[in-house]
């Protein structure tokens, strides 16, 4: 008998968000089905990212289902601390960038998906919070994701601009936004906006107060910036005081989006005073704009900053599918001196972006470069190289680059990201491991390069061979990162160099993400999985990656687990028949991830 698809929830209403027993609501088990299979199907990749989240997902669903819909609503679940990247911003100063565990991001994105429609119900076009991932309630269409609007916000200035009789802005950006917000107002002003119940708001404040960077277990003020929304959203409802100063006033255009504001007037005289309104309004908060980046300009220099002509050609690019034109804008683009204009790196990553998704090769030998001159654009830069057949070149310039100790932690974690998923020929393999090795006995101190060596990890399991392998793995105890160790172990325990009791010996005081991945593995060598369960995390890994369908790096390890502790070698052999066989464009072209899928093949064989 199939299993039946679980139903989408409806929207809580006004009243059933006041209701003292809205926690169970939340997080009922119906509401978990639903959003774990919505994350599962359309889940994406954050900076730092448990190796198996989607399997996970896929073999304990309904046990997590069953224990949240319990501990939560009941006060016996908690939050637990997340884990810190520092990364550059592009003033050149830092942000702190957390990471909770799998299982808080999940609680989290629960509460905050209830709370949205009532953050945003009056978002009319004039202020904007785009979602880094979707809603677990809400279909696209009720919502967008943040670069859709951005693109709405962008073309509101636009319009805004073109406007007859406003001729100065006001462009302001509040100094250390998240860090600067008080969490009591903040949920306070949640509170009245929402009417939600205290006890889910005080459920979020917990959240939001555990997953804060600690410094000799001293929290920091002000509100995480974390990976799953939460933030976003309640700093987005933060400032609504300060919208409803401005928005309806017929002698401004107001616009926001997150702590951006942009506003037109119609003389120097009223900018200033607007300015002057704006920042009282900001201190009443705790807030103060940025001076760096806070102006009152004309429109004519303000447009021209934002590369207003190139953008739109580059739409119209899009729009067409025109890969002449977009030769001609990166030519004429590239003839500037990059250092003389100002938003060069946003242009450039929307160019990026662009080209990648037009399939376009007139970038890649600009990539080398401009990952080293503008750390900026390294991220999407990366992503586009990844959607083509790279060869010994690609792997000389990124290993000539991730030397660099003084590399932006984000740029180089998105190096290490690109060896691991991108599509190298058959000779690359073995300089790719060559070169993850330095990178696994580094010494590098910073918070969150225990993930960066833990990525590194996953490529030398991926392209080594059994020496590389032993190499990476000699000191894997030697370090505490949480990150590097779950890693560690999991690959540890797929080449059989450790057993899954004496991995929980090491880890005593392990969190939960480390649990459930021991949890996990325990289960498939022990044979605790149901077969549905394995063949449902064998069918999840195979997905499109970078344009093309593969199994990523951080899945291998736990198939490689399931090969070798499969009770029935008929149903692995079959997948792995049916990986091989694939044709046209669903077969596999990454010829690092067939030799794995070859060697499971004649070991089901064998057995």
């Amino acid at each position: 008998m199939t299993k039946r698809k679980p139903r989408k929830p409806k929207p809580l209403t006004r009243s059933q968000l006041a209701a003292p027993n809205v926690l169970s609501r939340v997080f009922s088990k119906p509401r978990l089905r639903w959003s774990f299979r919505r994350i599962v199907r359309r889940g994406k990749d954050d900076l730092v990212i448990h190796p198996l989240k989607t399997p996970i997902l896929v073999a304990f669903r309904e046990q997590l289902c069953e224990e949240l819909s319990e501990l939560v609503p009941s006060g016996r679940w908690h939050p637990t601390t997340s884990y810190l990247c520092l990364t550059y911003k592009r003033t050149g100063a830092f942000r702190e960038r957390v990471f909770p565990t799998l299982i808080d991001g999940l609680v989290g994105r629960c509460l905050i998906d209830v709370l949205e429609p009532a953050i945003t119900e009056d978002d009319d076009g004039k202020t904007f919070s785009g979602r880094s991932h979707f809603s677990n309630d809400r279909e696209p269409g009720d919502y967008d994701d943040w670069f859709k609007v951005w693109q709405d916000y962008t073309a509101a200035i636009d319009e805004a601009a073109d406007r007859g009789g406003f001729s100065y802005v006001y462009d302001a950006d509040i100094n250390d936004f998240f860090p600067s917000i008080d969490r009591t107002r903040a949920i306070a002003m949640l509170a009245q906006r929402t009417g939600a119940h205290p006890s889910l708001l005080e459920l979020l404040r917990y959240c939001l107060e555990s997953w804060l960077p600690r410094f000799n277990y001293s929290p920091m003020a002000g509100i995480p910036v974390e990976c799953n929304d939460v933030s976003r959203l309640v700093a987005h409802n933060y400032l609504k005081s300060v919208d409803a100063i401005f928005k309806d006033n017929p002698k401004c255009v107001y616009l926001r989006y997150v702590d951006d504001t942009v506003v037109f007037a119609k003389t120097r005289k009223a900018a200033v005073s607007i300015s002057r309104q704006h920042h009282l309004e900001l201190r009443q908060l705790g807030l103060n704009p940025s001076a760096a980046k806070t102006e009152v300009m004309p429109v004519r220099k303000f447009q021209a900053a934002r590369q207003r002509e190139t953008n739109m050609k580059l739409d119209h690019v899009k729009a067409n599918q025109d890969i002449d034109g977009l030769q001609d804008i990166v030519n004429k683009w590239y003839g500037q001196e990059r250092h003389t204009i100002k938003g060069w790196d946003k242009v450039t990553r929307k160019i990026y972006s662009f080209a990648g998704q037009l399939g376009a090769e007139i970038l890649i030998e600009r990539v080398m470069n401009d990952i080293q001159a503008t750390p900026a654009v390294a991220e999407p830069a990366l992503r586009y190289l990844s959607r083509f057949d790279l060869g010994n070149e690609e792997v000389h310039g990124l290993a000539h680059i991730a030397q660099d100790k003084n590399l932006d932690l984000a740029v180089s974690i998105a190096i290490a990201h690109c060896c691991a998923d991108a599509r190298f020929s058959m000779e690359c393999s073995q300089p790719i491991a060559d070169m993850a090795l330095p990178q696994i006995r580094s010494t590098d101190d910073r918070p969150g390069s225990g993930y960066l060596r833990a990525l590194w990890l996953l490529v030398v399991f991926k392209h080594g061979d059994e020496q590389q392998r032993n190499d990476a793995l000699c000191d894997w105890h030697s370090s505490n990162d949480p990150q590097w160790r779950l890693h560690a172990i999991l690959v540890a325990l797929a080449d059989d160099k450790l057993s899954i009791s004496d991995a929980a010996s090491a880890c005593l005081l392990s969190d939960s993400d480390l649990q459930l991945t021991l949890r996990l593995c325990g289960a498939v060598q022990n044979h605790l999985l149901e077969e549905t369960q394995t063949q449902g995390i064998l069918r999840s890994v195979v997905r499109q990656i970078n344009g093309c369908y593969s199994i990523r790096a951080r899945d291998l390890p736990l198939v490689k687990i399931i090969m070798d502790s499969s009770r029935d070698p008929n149903t692995v052999l079959q997948w792995v028949k049916t990986v091989k066989e694939r044709k046209a464009g669903r077969a596999i072209r990454d010829v690092a991830v067939m030799r794995h899928v070859d060697e499971w093949h004649a070991c089901c064989q064998i057995r």
